[in-house]
């Protein structure tokens, strides 16, 4: 079973958040869920309809129970299915839905003492108009202590990042570089999560979260051998979608020793015990999706009021921090600035400041011994020039 860590985790959840400063759509992968048709069919059907011509017997002694049909493939309530066998579709079908996560782990220590630590993480969907929001919040990780609540919303052709001490970063969103919701999801499937397991087996119908689904269950004896060390015992629940094929619910307890817990918690513990449960939520119903207060006026395009080059592009705002890119040789934008921060009132401090051919570190300070930093930074390969500039004053 693929182990899942904090750091892990976190590698997921930020490199998909920052996956929206570039990178390509995985293409949809919203294949008809045969295996699930099959065992709905099998699910559904029940005992061999009596033949009317034949008449009841007497009184006789009850005849022993027959075994409910199955499917052709075997997949009736109670048959073991190997989840590889499952085609479990991709969300983008869906028009809007919320998607719930929480992963708990309770570790003792050798001195018998309980830690609790967990990550909540919810994300919501919306195709009207098209936004995207995800919000993670992390409890008792020394790891991620001080970090709290990172909020991440695309709106529009803008993404929003705010995370604690950094305030809100706003970053532009376009086809190409704008985040496919799916990928949030995906190392959250029973596919990924729990890609090693051998079989399940399928429980029955049941309606959860408002949808008919497929019930399936699993233990630690789903396992192959070289996955269960440190596992002292396991449970799982999938619920499928009867209609669509997509994961509504996957709950998963697992209670392991030290050498379970060797990825998950620091040196010294003994056991623990790791909860994980997602659910997805509102599936086509209307949610709402909000600029985080924090990024109120703020606009990755327009970046800030300190002064831009006229084609400035993949242009970055936040906590101080102007960012940008442009076509413009280094030496030409150094002397744009020298010329702007004039205006504004700046003087260029020498002495804290270093030029070479196309690229600089510029210093400028004013009557009231305010100072901004800009860098300068020319890529001879691609022939475009980055531009950042750091201050402590809202411009």
């Amino acid at each position: 079973m693929k182990r899942v860590s904090w750091i892990v985790l976190l590698l997921v959840v930020f490199s998909l958040v920052l996956a929206a400063c570039g990178g390509d759509e995985p293409e949809a992968t919203a294949a008809a869920p045969v295996a699930q048709e099959e065992a709905v069919a099998a699910v559904e059907e029940s005992a061999p309809e009596a033949d009317p011509t034949v008449a009841e017997p007497a009184a006789e002694e009850p005849a022993a129970e027959e075994p409910a049909a199955e499917a052709e493939d075997g997949n009736a309530a109670g048959a073991q299915v190997a989840l590889a066998d499952l085609e479990l579709s991709s969300l983008d079908e869906l028009s809007s839905y919320r998607y719930d996560m929480v992963m708990e782990i309770v570790t003792t220590d050798e001195a018998g003492q309980e830690v609790t630590q967990s990550i909540q993480m919810v994300l919501a969907v919306s195709s009207d108009p098209p936004a995207t929001s995800m919000s993670l919040t992390a409890e008792g990780q020394e790891e991620l202590e001080g970090m709290g609540n990172i909020e991440f919303v695309q709106f529009e052709d803008t993404s929003y990042i705010v995370m604690a001490g950094m305030g809100c970063m706003a970053l532009p969103a376009d086809e190409e570089s704008a985040m496919d919701a799916d990928e949030l999801t995906e190392g959250f499937t029973p596919e990924s999560l729990l890609e090693d397991l051998e079989n399940v087996t399928l429980v029955g119908e049941e309606t959860v979260n408002g949808i008919d689904t497929l019930h399936y269950s699993y233990d630690e004896t789903s396992l192959e051998a070289e996955d269960l060390v440190g596992i002292e015992s396991m449970t799982g629940d999938i619920y499928l979608a009867k209609d669509g094929g997509f994961m509504v619910r996957s709950v998963v307890d697992i209670v392991g020793n030290s050498k379970y817990m060797a990825d998950m918690a620091a040196e010294g513990v003994q056991s623990g015990v790791t909860h994980i449960e997602m659910n997805l939520q509102n599936v086509n119903e209307a949610v709402e999706i909000v600029i985080p207060a924090a990024c109120e006026g703020q606009d990755a395009a327009a970046g800030s009021d300190w002064p831009m080059l006229a084609d400035a592009s993949e242009v970055t705002s936040f906590a101080g921090i102007l960012s940008y890119t442009t076509a413009s040789a280094g030496n030409d934008a150094i002397d744009f600035y020298n010329d702007e921060m004039a205006t504004l009132g700046y003087t260029l401090d020498e002495a804290g400041s270093f030029v070479a051919e196309g690229n600089g570190m510029l210093t400028y300070t004013n009557g009231d011994g305010e100072s901004v930093s800009i860098t300068i930074s020319e890529d001879s390969d691609t022939g475009l020039t980055t531009v950042t500039v750091l201050s402590d004053l809202d411009m």
